[in-house]
């Protein structure tokens, strides 16, 4: 699946196609799964909130990403979103989808099994297939398979024969006209039909049928059986009976291009679409086909990789090779033009897409370039984290050309302040900072953002060797509430909605983010030992003291009352760590 980050989307990267699409929380779990004919107008709606559905406003508070899939036709879209529905069950589904559940084929699991059409597949079944998306077609289709295989329809079988029998489209069960072994050899050859095979044959058994009636001048008959002989290729090709595998089979479409070697993945299941991955690497080789080896050398141990696969282009790598890098024999497949055109659209989409985002990132880097007057690459940013007077510490993140390079992020104690001093903080972190970068130790960036305004600028000013240094900083007085920019001659730039703004924002905002959960954790690892002092305080009770109050402050400052709130502690031990903070 394509997926996107909604806090940086750019609509143009999601295309007018038909496909599916899947909201997903932060905790990646998928939360709605819906259906669209042009997928980018159905997401923006969704995105601008113009659909004012209660449901909808919990659901966009709490997606974090969107991802999709571009599937065919709307058929396809149906299925799949149906399937994924019911397989995943996601939690906003329950109350936006309709009570529409989409039919399938069956027979009953009995000893003389009935054909029926059914919205209720979890039962028990002989077999089934679906789902489908036209009961009227598939009723057509029992009609033309009842005309050459009679077999039972009745729910519940009588003891006389009924009207089908005496027109010839029952076997006559119920009067014991047919032994269980007869029926169930009919059963077989229609289920054979079902999964796709025999139609030839039974095309030639309803020609011949339809000659023998017009012969004996049944021309009623002889009319059924020419018309049920001419709805068999619309019933084959609308409901896709027409199957050529009942096992799985999974087609890969690979491409190189300057950015690195991308995979797109489709697997079937009894020819239906089950699911679409998309893999992307940074490739150092020279030739595809070393990446493609390489690939299914990891592929090799996971169970999504089938026994039959097929590739495209065909001849882009050796198949013996293939299959001694997965270790066990394939049967490689021939990739047919309807799966490679959903194959190509989801490559397609993925690499247009990726192209729009790094025409944006572009043009965020000539604006960057043209503010430092060099050209500019690499953004890092420092923020200072303190909680009282415990922990003075300090994050760095660093970002280049579009990407958060978790290998370059730095923490910091403060080693030279005591107390909660910005400034001082700042000066000493920087100072640590260029000291490393000036020594090649840390990769440089082009641009220094710093969390903080003309105080926090003015405390680094005499350290040499600084990169250009933005401050951003709140407008505090409030003119036009918004964020700034603010550089070292002084001069201040508000931060809007723009592109440019936004990322500005999130470097800054993972910088905290960085920070904060290093100082919690300092905090945690506080707290965790003088309460560990605490008897009667066991694992249980000091992880839900941990989480009700977070910091070792925030838990001397609470009332008895409130410690008693906290899950697990009694009435006596509220006392007893209330006690132990304030016997002196």
């Amino acid at each position: 699946m394509n997926k996107l980050l909604l806090e940086k989307l750019n609509v143009k990267q999601i295309p007018e196609e038909n496909g599916v699409y899947f909201f997903i929380n932060k905790k990646e779990e998928i939360i709605y799964v819906g259906k669209a004919i042009n997928l980018r107008k159905r997401i923006t709606q969704y995105i601008k909130r113009h659909d004012t559905r209660r449901q909808i406003f919990f659901l966009m508070e709490e997606a974090v990403s969107v991802a999709f899939i571009v599937v065919s036709n709307e058929k396809e879209s149906l299925i799949f979103e149906n399937r994924k529905i019911k397989e995943l069950q996601p939690k906003y589904n329950i109350d936006l989808r309709d009570d529409k559940s989409y039919p399938y084929i069956a027979f009953t699991d009995e000893e003389f099994p009935a054909l029926v059409i059914t919205r209720t597949p979890w039962k028990k079944y002989l077999f089934k297939r679906g789902p489908f998306i036209d009961a009227m077609l598939l009723r057509r289709l029992l009609r033309v398979i009842n005309v050459v295989i009679p077999i039972r329809k009745c729910s519940k079988m009588k003891k006389e024969p009924c009207l089908n029998f005496q027109l010839g489209l029952c076997p006559g069960v119920c009067v014991g006209n047919i032994s269980v072994y007869e029926y169930m050899e009919s059963v077989n050859k229609i289920i054979a039909l079902l999964k796709g095979s025999g139609w030839k044959n039974l095309s030639m058994e309803i020609k011949n049928k339809m000659m023998d009636a017009a012969e004996n001048l049944n021309f009623e008959r002889a009319a059924l059986l020419r018309d049920s002989l001419k709805l068999i290729p619309v019933l084959k090709e609308k409901l896709g009976i027409e199957v050529k595998s009942v096992k799985d089979e999974k087609h890969y479409l690979f491409e190189k291009n300057e950015k690195g070697f991308y995979v797109v993945s489709a697997l079937y299941s009894e020819s239906v679409l089950k699911k679409i991955d998309i893999y992307f690497k940074e490739s150092i080789s020279e030739s595809i086909e070393s990446d493609i080896l390489t690939y299914f050398t990891f592929q090799s141990e996971s169970s999504s990789l089938p026994d039959r696969i097929g590739f495209f282009p065909e001849n882009i790598v050796d198949k013996e090779l293939v299959c001694a890098s997965v270790g066990r024999d394939l049967k490689i497949l021939k990739t047919d033009a309807a799966v490679l055109e959903i194959l190509n659209k989801n490559m397609a989409s993925k690499i247009a897409g990726e192209r729009i985002a790094d025409n944006e990132i572009n043009k965020l880097l000539k604006a960057f370039s043209i503010l430092a007057e060099k050209e500019v690459h690499s953004i890092a940013c420092v923020d200072i984290s303190n909680f009282y007077d415990d922990f003075n510490v300090a994050s760095l993140v660093f970002w280049e050309n579009g990407k958060f390079l978790k290998k370059h992020y730095r923490l910091f104690k403060v080693k030279t302040v005591i107390g909660p001093d910005d400034f001082s903080s700042m000066h000493e972190v920087v100072e640590r900072a260029v000291n490393k970068w000036f020594s090649d130790e840390w990769k440089k960036p082009d641009i220094l953002f710093i969390d903080g305004g003309k105080g926090q600028l003015s405390a680094i000013s005499d350290i040499n060797e600084l990169p250009f240094v933005i401050g951003i900083v709140k407008d505090r007085k409030k003119e036009r509430g918004f964020e700034k920019m603010i550089f070292m001659d002084g001069k201040e730039v508000f931060l809007d909605n723009s592109t440019a703004s936004l990322l500005i924002k999130k470097i800054r905002d993972e910088a905290h983010r960085f920070g904060i959960s290093y100082n919690r954790n300092l905090q945690r690892d506080k707290i965790q030992s003088q309460i560990s002092e605490i008897k009667g305080v066991g694992p249980e009770k000091e992880k839900s003291l941990i989480n009700t109050f977070g910091t070792i402050e925030d838990l001397k400052k609470a009332s008895i009352e409130e410690i008693r709130k906290a899950p697990l502690i009694s009435e006596n031990l509220a006392n007893q760590i209330y006690n132990f903070f304030h016997k002196q």
